[in-house]
């Protein structure tokens, strides 16, 4: 009896060893998974944070993007608004050009006119030179045989 009482504290000694053994080593795991479920949630929340971050710079982004576009869009009405005042610049030079042509035109037929008119001056300037010479003449004729004294 007493050697079957000795084997089975025996027995119950190796078998609370065994499971002394086990825990031990299931407190490790424990503390293992412990840091790692520690390292874990520090890394989450350096990527929480660093999410807010991002979300935080990509509406100021978003915002200097929105600003851009009215911006560009705010140009782009004014290189239109530019480009139409062109458009009528240049109509408005065609017209005038065109305008220019017509006063040549018209300052060139008053021209011709003019020496046309400065020759048919100048033919009856002399066609009066003759008459008055002819006039003199017959002035000088006439009083000749009136017996007076010529001028």
């Amino acid at each position: 009896v007493k050697k079957a009482a000795a084997d089975a504290a025996e027995t119950a000694a190796a078998s609370a060893a065994q499971l002394a053994a086990a825990v031990a080593a299931k407190e490790a795991e424990l503390e293992t998974a412990s840091a790692k479920t520690l390292r874990v949630e520090t890394e989450l929340k350096k990527q929480k944070l660093l999410t807010s971050e991002m979300r935080k710079e990509n509406k100021e982004l978003h915002q200097d993007n929105t600003q851009l576009q009215a911006s560009y869009s705010d140009t782009l009405n004014k290189v239109q608004t530019v480009s139409n005042e062109m458009d009528d610049l240049t109509q408005e030079v065609k017209a005038l050009s065109e305008e220019k042509v017509s006063l040549e035109a018209t300052i060139d037929a008053a021209n011709e006119e003019m020496a046309d008119m400065t020759l048919k001056y100048e033919i009856a300037s002399e066609e009066l030179a003759d008459l008055k010479a002819e006039f003199d003449e017959v002035v000088t004729s006439v009083e000749g045989e009136a017996g007076r004294v010529p001028r």
